[in-house]
């Protein structure tokens, strides 16, 4: 274990062993064997780059052979996505068994530069995963959508740890002929296009998640679309994030709803390169709640999913859906064509295993989905979602599961910024590449060296501040603002407290931290927010209402909030947080 935290790999490699010597890195050359793919020289490039930073010398490409050459070759003989690393005194050789082992050698190697000095330790590294499909899913749709720099930036993260899918939530926010778009608020074809094109060079399949029969509130809420609405004459009784999230089911029986359906699939699919395609088909609550009424809910639901399947394979896609409702009427898993991935997802810190059991027993090809746990909160809460990660992977390993898909969902404003959220990325990304993984103070330092540049364990202030918000919990302030409901504040006066000093202390520690400036930036911000709900909390708690001095604060702090949005994402909903914290 010594000597993984002496390269601070991760995910950590199946096999290190040191040998004596070292390679000094100065007057070093790369070589890329001949009928590698280009991206791996792009790849090697940015080696070239780093030895620059690392050794204030000019390094170059020279051909195969010599001493002093850090060459990168591919051999059969070594697993799919598997690679092999060799150091001695004259020669680094980075050997992957196809091109995306090449990738992930490199990956591995540009991790191992990262240690001090110029010498580089001998050793010998053999790896390969034990997912074959390593994936993060991001929610675009409820409150924040990536911009394109913040989409790479978040590219860039995954490809280091060698996730090698990334999925986007979308219902409303492309640029479909439906709706009234705007560039500030939601993806263009460019935009897609030229994520796309990102991801592939970074060797990740980016694939299209299209919301296609439930969660359907932006479009069932336009007039020309209403009578598509499961829901008859609907009428929202609450604020539209609480809304997005419950209602909005199409109506199945309707022969213009797969119409309408197909068109947005129609617009959206082309732009992807991925074989795969995401309906999605998940929590849709009302249906048969409405026009439906009386009619099997079982029966229309496969009815219809069987429609929109039919659609995307005829244009040449696997189909991916939620296996939710599928599970819920055990039925349908007979009648959903054997050929569709079901995502298995649970978020809980002790989801049932027995889930990921049965669908194994049904016969169908499961990706397990566990989350970052990262919604409705500030900062990301690693008291669930550390165990429901580490659960989730080994029951999916242990029943064959293709791989697993971490979510990070944004319901009811999706106010963590993706900074805060990256500890729960890392652990998804590490424990699908080695199930071994375990999470311990070692592995939170490592994290913190390797994610965020400090030497401070990063992750248990992290779940220092979670424990903070659970005081004035982002849901309890909502269902204040909106509904003048403080049930939720159910702390008491001293607990409530002790939360808004250990969060200012944290604060403070941030602010002298050194480390990744962007990311420590962000979390600050996410540990004065906590100070603030927590104060708004206590007045409400001691007089009703919150004293007239809180809103100048807000205001204060609400504008370093916008630069961290305004760092990885689009303007989108942004003013619905300033909304939220106007009507406190």
């Amino acid at each position: 274990m010594e000597n993984k935290v002496k390269y601070n790999i991760l995910p950590a490699p199946k096999s290190i062993e040191f040998k004596s010597g070292s390679f000094a890195l100065s007057g070093c050359e790369i070589a890329v064997s001949d009928g590698l793919d280009d991206r791996i020289k792009s790849a090697a490039g940015k080696v070239l780059s780093a030895l620059d930073e690392k050794t204030g010398q000019s390094h170059n490409f020279t051909a195969y052979g010599g001493k002093g050459v850090i060459a990168v070759n591919k051999y059969d003989g070594i697993k799919p996505q598997g690679y092999k690393i060799t150091v001695d005194k004259d020669n680094v050789s980075i050997i992957g068994g196809d091109d995306a082992g090449c990738f992930y050698g490199i990956q591995t190697f540009l991790q191992m530069l990262e240690i001090k000095g110029n010498l580089l330790p001998a050793v010998i590294i053999e790896d390969a995963p034990d997912m074959q499909y390593r994936g993060f899913y991001y929610d675009a749709t409820r409150g924040r959508v990536p911009s394109v720099k913040g989409a790479k930036d978040m590219v860039e993260r995954l490809s280091k740890y060698k996730i090698n899918a990334l999925q986007f939530y979308v219902e409303h926010t492309f640029d479909f002929k439906e709706f009234n778009n705007t560039d500030d608020d939601c993806f263009t074809s460019r935009d897609i296009l030229e994520i796309d094109k990102f991801c592939y060079e970074n060797f990740i399949n980016f694939e299209p998640s299209l919301s296609t029969f439930g969660h359907l509130y932006e479009l069932l809420n336009k007039e020309e679309y209403k009578r598509l609405c499961e829901l008859e004459n609907y009428e929202d009784k609450s604020h539209f994030w609480r809304e997005r999230m419950m209602h909005h089911t199409i109506d199945a029986s309707n022969p213009e709803s797969i119409d309408l359906v197909c068109s947005l699939i129609d617009q959206y699919l082309p732009l992807f390169r991925s074989e795969y395609f995401n309906i999605c088909c998940d929590e849709t609550f009302d249906l048969c709640k409405g026009r439906n009424e009386g009619k099997n809910s079982a029966e229309l639901y496969i009815s219809f999913v069987s429609k929109i399947i039919e659609h995307v394979k005829a244009a040449g896609k696997k189909v991916m859906m939620w296996g939710d409702i599928a599970l819920m009427h055990p039925e349908l898993l007979d009648r959903i064509p054997k050929d569709t991935i079901l995502l298995n997802w649970d978020y809980c810190a002790s989801p049932p295993i027995s889930k990921i059991q049965r669908v194994k027993n049904s016969g169908y090809t499961q990706i397990v989905c566990p989350g970052t746990d990262s919604w409705l909160t500030l900062i990301e809460k690693t008291e669930i979602s550390v165990p429901n990660i580490l659960n989730m992977a080994r029951g999916g390993y242990e029943n064959g599961a293709l791989g697993l898909l971490n979510t990070n969902w944004g319901d009811y404003g999706h106010a963590c910024h993706p900074e805060c959220s990256l500890f729960g990325m890392v652990l998804g990304a590490c424990v699908s590449w080695n199930i071994e993984t375990r999470v311990d103070e070692e592995f939170e330092n490592n994290v913190s060296r390797n994610l965020y540049k400090s030497d401070k364990n990063i992750i248990a202030l992290i779940s220092e501040l979670s424990a903070c918000h659970n005081t004035a919990s982002w849901m309890a302030c909502y269902n204040w603002v909106y509904h003048k409901d403080n049930a939720n504040f159910a702390a008491s006066q001293e607990e409530i407290e002790k939360s808004i000093d250990r969060a200012k202390d944290i604060s403070k520690t941030l602010t002298r931290i050194i480390g990744d400036t962007d990311i420590l930036k962000c979390l600050k911000n996410a540990a004065d927010g906590i100070v603030l709900l927590n104060e708004a909390a206590l007045s409400v708690k001691l007089t009703g209402r919150v004293i007239d001095s809180w809103k100048a604060i807000a205001d204060c702090w609400f504008k370093d909030f916008r630069e961290c949005w305004e760092m990885s994402s689009k303007s989108s909903e942004i003013d619905e947080i300033k909304n939220f914290l106007n009507r406190f």
